[in-house]
Order: structure tokens, then C-alpha cells, then sequence
């Protein structure tokens, strides 16, 4: 994580303080002028959508199933960067979908009992 914590408008340079550094460090208009806007969502909230590049954070959480993955990979048009520890992605593809898991009240005519 990062957090803007000055900005030099004369300068064009502003100081931001990185996680786990002791100290802002300055970056210069030099180095600015390769950022670019990014933004971050859901991957769920972007089912049906995609974007010419994906990352997609690696970590172990209860949502992360093989179809969640899928959902998350099959959002790119060019690339998608995987972030993390490869075996969060093993263990998530050992899970079991979680459609699979959902008990609901429906009962269709002709359906199981």
C-alpha cells in the first residue's frame, strides 16, 4: 500500500511513503510521466465486462474457488498478471465450486426430493 503524503507543484514531484519503508521517498516529474490511472473492482462486479489487463492478487481467502479464478482470468483481453503465492492457486483449484455448495428452498416439479 501505498499514501500520497506531499505533493511539489513547482517541482512537479510529490513524496509518497511506501509500506514497510522507514521514509517518503520523492518521485520525480521524470518518473510521473509513465503513470497511469488504474482501477480496482471486484471480481464479480466484473463479470460480463473486461479489460485489455488484469492483475489478480493471490491470497488465501474463502471466496477463492476454481470458479472465481476463471471469472478473474477470463476478464483480460491481453494479459493477466497473477500476483502471489502459486500454491493460494492450488489450493483454490482443489476446492469445490461454491455453486456446488448451495443449499436453496426451490423444489422444481420433477426435480430431486
Amino acid at each position: 500500500m501505498t499514501t500520497n503524503i506531499r505533493i511539489h507543484a513547482a517541482e512537479g514531484a510529490l513524496d509518497v511513503a511506501f509500506e514497510g519503508d522507514g521514509a517518503p521517498r520523492q518521485i520525480g516529474a521524470d518518473n510521473l510521466v509513465d503513470l497511469d490511472l488504474a482501477y480496482a473492482v471486484t471480481c464479480h462486479k466484473c463479470q460480463g465486462s473486461s479489460a485489455p489487463r488484469v492483475i489478480v492478487p493471490l491470497y488465501r481467502t474463502r471466496v477463492m474457488d476454481p470458479s472465481w479464478l476463471y471469472t478473474a482470468v477470463t476478464r483480460a483481453e491481453r494479459q493477466v498478471v497473477l500476483v502471489g503465492d502459486p500454491e493460494v492457486v492450488a489450493e483454490a483449484l482443489r476446492r469445490p465450486y461454491a455453486a456446488e455448495a448451495r443449499t436453496v428452498g426451490f423444489r422444481w416439479p420433477g426435480g430431486p426430493r
